[in-house]
């Protein structure tokens, strides 16, 4: 809902990152910052003016509860556990303004940054990337937030964003290429022209950048399991027979799904 004028931490982040880059302890050594914002993330609250910057009337229909047939029993337990099978389409409609009003804020943070950049005179030299851990359901399925061991396209689909250097051939644009999460620290090391001093399973996107029409992987994959505070472990404890774990390798055109129902050495 509407979220009363106050501090965001989010805002703070932004404010000190900026400050760094504009008071460098030394100006000629490289500059590495993260900025881990919680938003757009439950609970979904926004303030003005992101709150009503959101057209309702434009936002498309969340998938419907129905459609999980066919699909885990995961989607359909979650469903039942979380207690919302009485929300109305307005409701789930309000529920996603809000969230996309959160990513509106976010989109400002990231223009103050930037800003910032460009009046530091670092914003040509500099590589920035733009990336999310994970998506939220929506109200699609008849669900909110997100949940470890599903893996909707909602949840999983997440933007990636890649600004290179100046002078780094480009082939600007939207790629069809698949990619993981674990190649944003491969590619960062690439650029930083830094050889990492463990094992990791990344893979540089820099000859993606280069062209679109490259390809790093011929799949991706993404694992899940449940936690203790989550609703999974009432799943567990609810029913027996639920996996404990699952893994997913995800193509262009298909998906591959193992349920571990017991621990694996």
């Amino acid at each position: 809902g509407l979220r009363e004028e106050g501090t965001d931490k989010d805002w703070d982040d932004t404010r000190a990152a900026c400050r760094r880059i504009l008071c460098l302890p030394d100006p000629e050594k490289p500059l590495c910052l993260f900025l881990g914002w919680t938003n757009p993330h439950p609970p979904y609250q926004a303030e003005e003016p992101y709150f009503s910057m959101i057209d309702r009337a434009k936002i498309p229909p969340e998938i419907k509860f129905e459609e999980t047939d066919g699909k885990s029993l995961m989607l359909k337990k979650l469903h039942a556990l979380t207690q919302m099978g009485d929300y109305t389409e307005t409701q789930w409609r309000e529920l996603r303004a809000v969230y996309l009003a959160q990513c509106a804020k976010v989109d400002d943070m990231v223009k103050m940054v930037c800003d910032t950049l460009k009046e530091a005179g670092m914003y040509e030299n500099s590589a920035i990337f733009f990336l999310s851990d994970h998506g939220d359901f929506c109200g699609d399925y008849g669900l909110p937030e997100k949940a470890q061991n599903t893996f909707e396209d909602c949840l999983t689909r997440v933007p990636l964003l890649i600004k290179p250097p100046k002078g780094f051939q480009t082939d600007a644009g939207i790629t069809d290429s698949l990619a993981e999460l674990v190649d944003f620290y491969a590619t960062v090391m690439d650029f930083a022209g830094v050889s990492p001093k463990q094992d990791h399973f990344g893979r540089s996107l820099r000859p993606v950048l280069n062209s679109r029409s490259a390809s790093v992987r011929e799949f991706v994959c993404c694992e899940g399991c449940k936690a203790k505070y989550s609703v999974m472990s009432g799943m567990q404890k609810e029913k027996k027979g639920l996996p404990k774990k699952i893994h997913i390798g995800q193509g262009r055109q298909c998906s591959w799904i193992q349920k571990l129902m017991r621990k694996v050495r």
